[in-house]
């Protein structure tokens, strides 16, 4: 699994990790409830369940044993090239608030500041920790379009409350 995720998110795409969540035994019993009901259970319905147990995006990689490469492969883990930093900007106004989130390692940083209205504070900061991806709110097309030229990394535009919660909600 590490190689391809590891060659597909380099690439900019991202990589669901698609997992069995129940065992043999729980599928039939499932399928007994079911027929127990007098319905007759789909194609679907009488197979193991499985589900998205892992989202992986280039700012969000962990080089966790899962992504380990097969002993036939030589065993041990891909290289770690370019950045692994996951940056999230939010602009209100002439105030910038940015997270940068290094996921292999655990470290966070957070920084807020007074910019202008061509963003240099910010590109400077993006450039002095080159980020891998970038989260912008969806709205700040200008803020995405600069943090993206400034930096090269893939930008993610997020819906804002919903997947860019604000500061009320992070805090909750």
């Amino acid at each position: 699994y590490g190689k391809y995720m590891e060659a597909l998110v380099s690439k900019g795409f991202k990589v669901a990790r698609v997992e069995q969540t129940e065992t043999p035994d729980e599928t039939k019993v499932r399928v007994k409830a079911v027929k127990a009901k007098g319905r007759k259970p789909g194609k679907v319905e009488a197979g193991m369940r499985r589900e998205i147990c892992s989202l992986t995006t280039p700012g969000t990689r962990l080089y966790t044993v899962l992504d380990m490469r097969a002993e036939k492969d030589g065993g041990g883990f891909e290289e770690v090239k370019g950045a692994t930093l996951l940056a999230a900007v939010l602009v209100r106004g002439s105030k910038v608030g940015a997270c940068l989130c290094d996921c292999p390692t655990g470290s966070v940083e957070l920084a807020e500041f007074e910019d202008d209205a061509t963003f240099a504070r910010l590109r400077t900061l993006l450039a002095a920790k080159p980020p891998a991806e970038i989260l912008v709110e969806r709205g700040a097309a200008r803020v995405a379009e600069i943090v993206g030229r400034a930096t090269g990394a893939a930008v993610e535009m997020l819906e804002p409350d919903d997947e860019f919660p604000g500061a009320a909600a992070a805090i909750d």
